[in-house]
This record gives C-alpha cells, sequence and structure tokens, in this order.
C-alpha cells in the first residue's frame, strides 16, 4: 500500500510539470558545470635566452604551470612572444608528461641581442613615471629595449595615450641616436623639430682666450639641434682639450643657458667656465708593456715637473705605440690613466698596455721583378721568418730601394701585408711597376 501511495504521488509530481508547461509556467533550470578544457600544464623549459629570465618569458607567453591547456593556448603564447618584437625566432613544443596526466611544454627563442637604454628629451612628466609606463607594456621591457619596429610601436603608444590627455600636442617618437662615441640610445621625444644652435658665448674664460673658445665650439656645435647633454659632449671633445694643453685638468662648465637668437633662427647658448689650477707633471710609470718601461720614458721624454700639456702627452703616448709596432704588436692599443693631487695641483700619470699578440714574420713574395733583380732584392730584404715583424719595414725598405736608384724607370711600388691567425705571422707582398 505504501509503494502504490509512492507511485501515486510521483505521477501527480510529473502531472503537475507537465501543466505548469503547458501554462507557461518556468521550468527549473539545471546546471551542468563544465570541465576545464584540455590538461594541467606540468612543467615547461626555456631554451636559448640570454637576456631575459625564464620567468620574464613566462609571463610575457601568458602560461603557468597547473593551468588547463590545450592546442590554441600554446598558438596564442608563441603570438604573443613573436609580437613583443624581441626575439628573432620562438619554437614552442608540447608533449604529454611521462606520467600522462599533462602536457609539458619546450620555449626556444632567438632573441634580438642588440638592446639599447633608453632616455626622454621635453616630454611633460617626471622620468621615473615613463620608465613605469614602458615598463607595463611587457614583462621583457627594462631598463634597455630593442630597436624593433614592434618595440618602438608599443612604447610610443603607451607615452601617447598617457600624455596627450595632458596637453602634448606633438606625438611621441622614438630614434636610435649616439648618445657619445660607440654608444647608442632610444630617444623618446616629441615629433617637431628639435630648436638649433646659432650662437656661442663664453664667460669667465682666462687662461685661453674666449675667441679661440668660440671658434673652436662653433666648428662643431652651430646648426647642431639642442640639447644640454649634447652640448656638454662637445664641450668635452672640443674644448676641454684645449685648457688640458694648458694644464687645466679640473675644468667646468657649471651653467648651460640657452635663449632665443635675436638675429638668426635658432638659440644663442651662454656657457660658464671655471677654468681650475694649473697642474704640474709629477711621476709617469708605463704599465703592461713587454717593452723595458726605462727605454719607452727615454723615447717619451714626458716634461716632469713641468705644466701639463696633453698634447705632448698624446703624441707621447702615439710615438710608444709606434714602438710596440715594431717590435711585433701590431695590435697594441694604450690609454693614460690620471692621479691627480689636488692640494698641490700635480698629476701623476699611467700609460697602460694592451700590446696584443706578437706577431712574426713568415714570408716576402715579389711581384714585378725579372729573375735578375728578384735574387737582388731578396738580398736586401732584411726580416728573416721567425723575426718579430715590424709594421713600418715593408715602407721603410721600399722607400730605401727608391733612394738609391737601383731601378731606371720606377713609377710606383706598394707593399701589402697579410695578417696570418691563429698562428700571428705576417705575410708581405711588394709590387715594383
Amino acid at each position: 500500500m505504501r509503494w502504490l501511495v509512492f507511485i501515486m504521488a510521483l505521477l501527480a509530481a510529473a502531472g503537475a510539470e507537465a501543466q505548469s508547461k503547458k501554462r507557461g509556467a518556468p521550468a527549473r533550470e539545471i546546471v551542468v558545470k563544465e570541465k576545464a578544457p584540455g590538461f594541467p600544464l606540468t612543467g615547461i623549459r626555456i631554451e636559448g635566452n640570454k637576456l631575459y629570465s625564464e620567468r620574464q618569458i613566462l609571463d610575457a607567453a601568458g602560461l603557468r604551470v597547473g593551468d588547463m591547456v590545450e592546442q590554441r593556448h600554446f598558438d596564442a603564447a608563441r603570438d604573443r612572444l613573436v609580437s613583443s618584437g624581441v626575439f628573432l625566432n620562438v619554437e614552442l613544443a608540447f608533449e604529454p608528461d611521462a606520467e600522462k596526466k599533462g602536457y609539458r611544454g619546450a620555449i626556444r627563442v632567438v632573441e634580438v641581442e642588440q638592446v639599447y637604454p633608453y632616455r626622454f628629451e621635453d616630454l611633460p612628466a617626471e622620468d621615473m613615471t615613463l620608465q613605469s609606463l614602458i615598463s607595463t607594456v611587457s614583462p621583457l621591457f627594462g631598463m634597455k629595449i630593442p630597436g624593433t619596429k614592434e618595440v618602438l610601436a608599443a612604447t610610443t603608444k603607451v607615452l601617447n595615450d598617457y600624455l596627450k590627455p595632458k596637453g602634448l600636442a606633438a606625438d611621441v617618437i622614438a630614434k636610435i641616436e649616439a648618445d657619445g662615441p660607440d654608444h647608442l640610445a632610444i630617444v623618446f621625444r616629441p615629433a617637431t623639430a628639435k630648436p638649433v644652435i646659432a650662437q656661442v658665448r663664453f664667460q669667465g674664460a682666462q687662461a685661453v682666450p674666449a675667441a679661440k673658445l668660440v671658434e673652436a665650439l662653433s666648428a662643431v656645435a652651430i646648426g647642431v639641434p639642442y640639447t644640454e647633454k649634447a652640448l656638454r659632449q662637445l664641450l668635452d671633445a672640443a674644448i676641454r682639450p684645449l685648457y688640458e694643453a694648458e694644464g687645466r685638468l679640473v675644468v667646468e662648465f657649471p651653467r648651460v643657458e640657452v635663449t632665443p637668437s635675436e638675429k638668426v633662427i635658432g638659440l644663442v647658448a651662454d656657457i660658464g667656465v671655471k677654468e681650475g689650477p694649473v697642474f704640474q707633471l709629477g711621476k709617469v710609470s708605463i704599465a703592461g708593456s713587454p717593452i723595458d718601461s726605462a727605454e719607452l720614458l727615454k723615447l717619451a721624454a714626458f716634461r716632469l715637473e713641468q705644466k701639463v700639456n696633453f698634447d705632448q702627452i698624446h703624441e707621447s703616448r702615439k710615438l710608444l705605440n709606434e714602438r710596440h709596432r715594431r717590435d711585433g704588436y701590431l695590435k697594441v692599443t694604450s690609454t693614460i690613466e690620471r692621479k691627480l693631487n689636488l692640494e698641490k695641483n700635480i698629476a701623476d700619470l699611467v700609460v697602460r698596455f694592451d700590446p696584443g699578440p706578437r706577431y712574426t714574420f713568415d714570408s716576402l713574395q715579389l711581384k714585378g721583378l725579372d729573375i735578375h733583380s728578384e735574387p737582388a732584392i731578396r738580398k736586401m730584404w732584411g726580416l728573416k721568418p721567425g723575426d718579430p715583424f715590424d709594421a713600418g719595414y715593408p715602407e721603410y725598405f721600399l722607400k730605401r730601394i727608391k733612394e738609391e736608384r737601383l731601378f731606371d724607370n720606377l713609377k710606383e711600388t706598394k707593399s701589402e701585408v697579410k695578417l696570418n691567425e691563429p698562428g700571428h705571422t705576417a705575410s708581405v707582398t711588394l709590387t715594383f711597376r
């Protein structure tokens, strides 16, 4: 009897639900929770990265261990890395893990190795704020970024989006410019023409006449787009050497002001000079040279206990470089280190050499000579195989041939030197016409 009552109750409930559907009553919504597509990402390795960490690359790809992934997620991750503009090539592979419970992936990248520091010019915001904005473009962007069109487009867009509502009239543009010898930087600035330097003036000059300073700086600065940094670089290149030839080794340019010129289109740069004291040359020492220091110091003939003259010092350094080249050190480089005693106004110098490998003479080839004259010329040639190769000897030898008038109607001579690596030998070809 109980079963009959239960069955009748079920039938009544079913009938009531059917009647409610007929009357348009809302049916109860049944929600089925779908399982996330794909399988868990159980691990991923990064290959080929040098400039960027694994964390940076994974963040830029949008992949995290534990995420549910399938083919489309890996495709999207690769697209994000390619579009970042910091990679020349991106390869992404995945396969079931050892337990067959998820995927393991691998990302192989070839980076754009040339990256540049960046700076801002004439933009109406603090540099720190703008640097923060650029860092939000991609997890891969730090204090240096590649100069690819994708990177520059993304960074200028975020700067424009931020600065335009703040009243910046022109678009922000990005250009790679020289910030010094062998030093490039990306410069973000408004897309308007920079004012150029039309005139330079100096205040405070005594040791070097102001007219001489104006002439030297005008030769390199007039017509150059103005930034204070660029002008100070020109001062270091063109004006500082004039003072260092006078022993003024701590000259300063404490004031640089620019105003529009009333006579021509451009800016007048007023530069204050603080010349500083005259330094005497103290002790000079040699470092890093395989040649006897006493010989080099005698050859250089530095003028000790006299006013420092860096024009003469640089000429002496050239002589010492040539001395090394005569002894087979063909790739020698040198630098001058200063140690200034600011209390006594004395400058001690260290001439530091990096001699590089020593080259020896290997062989001589003669062109344009007959069978009678060639043996005579070979006999005159002074270098023997294995001797240290004197870089200036071939030209010296040809000059001697001409001076001794050994050939009638000799019109032209030429020497060619071929350096053989990695044995560090030199082969010489002499041509007679």
